[in-house]
Parts: structure tokens; C-alpha cells; sequence
């Protein structure tokens, strides 16, 4: 009887802190990402893309970065968005050049899917039917938790790679198709590389 009431007491534990962990969460989302459903304003300064724990804050601006993101779907996501930026607008990529499966991790996250295309998805072979929306918030939400409650990471000094771009960019193919599209729609890349 005392272990059925000891796990009791773990298991309702861990559900307040999930609860409290996902109200969280919904405050960080409110907070710091744009619903496009509801805001679908044009002619924005830039878009910010990158790992979020590593990206600025700044106003004025669309920033789509998220957890754990990686190279091909800040391409994908720039891809879809591209046209909500003002003419000589911005694309703000935000890397970690020591974060060696940004650049070669090709897997679209579950958490991702919110910000791409159901026929990107296809394209890709994700299903997003697969990943219900409650396990979607579930791993959000775990997520969150192990990102320490949404914050950034404070030792982090960026500089703008001004007209040289990283050795590790060079041959991504992702990263070639981003600057093609940005010169095709008079857009600059600027790429942020922390030390």
C-alpha cells in the first residue's frame, strides 16, 4: 500500500510539473513567436532564423528560429516566408559554427512543422498526421523544460560575417540555395556567426 501511494505521489509530481512547464511554454510562444493567422502584415525589416537559443532579441522584425533547428529547415522556413520581407529586406541567419549537425542534419524536427507547408512536409516525408498536436505540445514542452524555461545562452558574441562567408557554409547545398534565392528576390543574407 505505502509503494502505491509513494507512486502516486511521483506521478502527480511529474504532472505539476509538466502543467507548469507547459503554461510556460504557451507564454514563452505568446511571447516571442508571430502567429501568421493572425498578424499577416507585409513589408518587414528582416526574418531571423537560427538556433533561438543563440539569436537576439530584436523589434521590428520576423524571428522564426527555434530549438535545436538546423540548416535545411531555416532554408525551407526562409523559403516559405521570404515574400513577407519589404524589397531590400533582410534574411537573418543566426549559426554556431562549433555546432557541427546544424549544417549537416537534414531531419525536420516535430516542432518545425507548425512553420512549414503541409506540402513541404510531404515533399520532405514528414507527416505531420502522424505527429498528433498533443504530442506535438508534449514535446514542446518537454523541450522547453530541457532548454532551461526558454532562456539564452548569455556567453554568446556574434559577428557579421561581412562579405566572406564561413568555411563550413561554403559547399552547403542548402546554404547556396538560400543566397540564389536571396539575390533572385533582392534580398541581403546576413549571417551572424557566434565566437
Amino acid at each position: 500500500m505505502l509503494i502505491i501511494i509513494i507512486l502516486m505521489s511521483i506521478f502527480i509530481i511529474c504532472c505539476a510539473v509538466f502543467l507548469f512547464a507547459y503554461s510556460g511554454f504557451r507564454k514563452w510562444r505568446r511571447e516571442h513567436i508571430r502567429s501568421l493567422s493572425v498578424n499577416l502584415d507585409r513589408n518587414y525589416s528582416s526574418l531571423s532564423l537560427g538556433d533561438y537559443a543563440i539569436v537576439p532579441k530584436q523589434g521590428g522584425d520576423i524571428c522564426y528560429a527555434n530549438y535545436f533547428r538546423n540548416l535545411h529547415t531555416d532554408r525551407l522556413i526562409m523559403e516559405r516566408y521570404f515574400s513577407l520581407l519589404k524589397k531590400g529586406g533582410a534574411v537573418r541567419l543566426y549559426i554556431d559554427t562549433g555546432d557541427k549537425a546544424y549544417f549537416s542534419n537534414k531531419k525536420i524536427a516535430p516542432y518545425d512543422c507548425q512553420y512549414l507547408h503541409p506540402v513541404t512536409l510531404y515533399e520532405e516525408n514528414v507527416s505531420p498526421a502522424a505527429i498528433s498536436s498533443k504530442k506535438r505540445l508534449i514535446l514542446n514542452t518537454l523541450r522547453f523544460i530541457t532548454t532551461g524555461f526558454g532562456k539564452r545562452k548569455k556567453h554568446l558574441q556574434f559577428v557579421k560575417a561581412d562579405g566572406c562567408v564561413p568555411e563550413i557554409l561554403e559547399s552547403n547545398d542548402d546554404f547556396i540555395k538560400m543566397q540564389q534565392l536571396c539575390s533572385k528576390k533582392q534580398l541581403s543574407l546576413e549571417i551572424y556567426c557566434c565566437r
